[in-house]
């Protein structure tokens, strides 16, 4: 400050940057924008609609955005981390993506993208394990290709599982999720499994087994399916050249109890003759009785899906 003193002493002028804090900033524009359109619509009960107002007086001095023009790639740090899930919900209320809540309503956009709920359903499985089991050191991480020579490795596709789960013995089990319209296909009038998935999982496991020190356990493989409605869902699991498969289903229109309890039973695999399995699954298989009620209408089980993840999950796809 001194220096800058002196400088100013000897050239008559003194340069200074400052910022300049506003009530009516980007994101809060954004949060009034939301408001508005909540407080236009007839679905939002009078009585949260009285309080919208209410509050929207407090915010006079805030101008409105156009909802078509408004930009989602905020830079979150530790002056807007407060703003980071009102800007998930705006976000949904803005782009009409909000689940329907009852029977008669027709969900918004949400399912207009066939990849919304696929990328949503994968980072809830990730952020799930990241939140609850951190010892696990859950992470998505890339995997090298094993090759014997590299002619032709530019071509190769890119391994990226969507969970990798490790303890501190070493047992590690890759982790995919899928969200499916239907778990399984019909070939011959006999239900299988989505082949190419069984040799993703596969190959991400033998490349990751391939690169990890011998001594360690045996690399495990696990693919993890949103419940449909369907009669057979896939819970199978079976020893593949020395590594452990499974195929799984996650029923979303359980309570979220349930959920956990699937989740956990994941997350607590014991380790016995170099395999794994469900330690707390099992038990809850008999009182499941292997069934999974689904809605038989398409939208309405993907809407009480989303409603399920969205509520669970501060992140969008």
């Amino acid at each position: 400050m001194e220096e800058s003193i002196r400088t100013c002493r000897r050239n008559a002028r003194l340069v200074c940057a400052r910022d300049e804090f506003s009530v009516n900033a980007y994101m809060n524009r954004i949060l009034v924008t939301a408001m508005q359109a909540l407080v236009r619509s007839e679905e939002v009960a009078s009585a949260r609609r009285k309080a919208l107002r209410a509050a929207l007086c407090m915010l006079r001095e805030v101008t409105p955005l156009d909802p078509r023009n408004i930009l989602w790639n905020f830079r979150y740090d530790r002056n807007n981390q407060a703003y980071r899930l009102l800007m998930y919900v705006c976000r949904l209320v803005l782009e009409d993506r909000l689940p329907a809540q009852s029977d008669r309503k027709k969900p918004g956009r949400l399912f207009d993208d066939d990849q919304t709920l696929p990328k949503l359903y994968e980072k809830f499985i990730l952020g799930y394990f990241q939140r609850t089991h951190p010892r696990l050191q859950p992470r998505s991480e890339f995997l090298d290709w094993t090759l014997d020579d590299n002619d032709g490795c530019s071509l190769l596709p890119v391994m990226h599982p969507d969970v990798t789960l490790e303890d501190a013995a070493g047992r590690m089990l890759i982790l995919d999720a899928k969200f499916y319209d239907r778990a399984t296909v019909v070939r011959y009038e006999k239900t299988r499994l989505h082949s190419e998935n069984l040799y993703q999982i596969f190959a991400y496991v033998k490349n990751a087994q391939a690169s990890r020190n011998p001594a360690l356990p045996a690399v495990s493989g696990m693919l993890l399916y949103a419940g449909t409605d369907e009669k057979i869902q896939p819970d199978v699991s079976c020893s593949m050249s020395g590594n452990r498969i499974s195929v799984r289903t996650l029923d979303l229109n359980r309570p979220f109890g349930d959920i956990r309890a699937r989740l956990d039973a994941i997350a607590a695999r014991e380790h016995e003759s170099g395999t794994f399995f469900l330690a707390k699954w099992n038990d809850r298989r008999s009182s499941w009785n292997g069934s999974y009620p689904m809605n038989s209408r398409k939208t309405e089980r993907l809407s009480r899906q989303s409603g399920t993840l969205l509520s669970q999950t501060g992140t969008l796809p």
